[in-house]
């Protein structure tokens, strides 16, 4: 279960929780659960605190994005951290 408690103002909060957590492969509920994060105002600290879960525990739409999206994120803030670093060892 997505951890809103410390979010007090979270959008998904008002929401069925099943909204949050649509079939991946059912494009109308994730659009539907992307919909209540569009003006959360605690999205980014909500995508911070879903890129941090481990993937066992990452699952639902979290700050707008599927299981999937965040682990592009991830991935991409891991290759520009590699990056960094080897520019900075040269």
């Amino acid at each position: 279960m997505f951890p809103v408690t410390q979010f007090p103002r979270a959008l998904c909060r008002r929401v069925d929780p099943d909204t949050m957590f649509p079939n991946l492969k059912d494009a109308e509920g994730i659009a539907e659960a992307r919909e209540t994060c569009v003006f959360c105002p605690h999205r980014a600290e909500c995508l911070e605190a879903a890129l941090s879960l481990t993937p066992a525990r990452d699952a639902g739409v979290r700050a707008g994005t599927t299981k999937e999206e965040r682990r592009k994120i991830r991935r991409n803030r891991a290759a520009a951290a590699r990056k960094e670093q080897q520019a900075i060892a040269a």
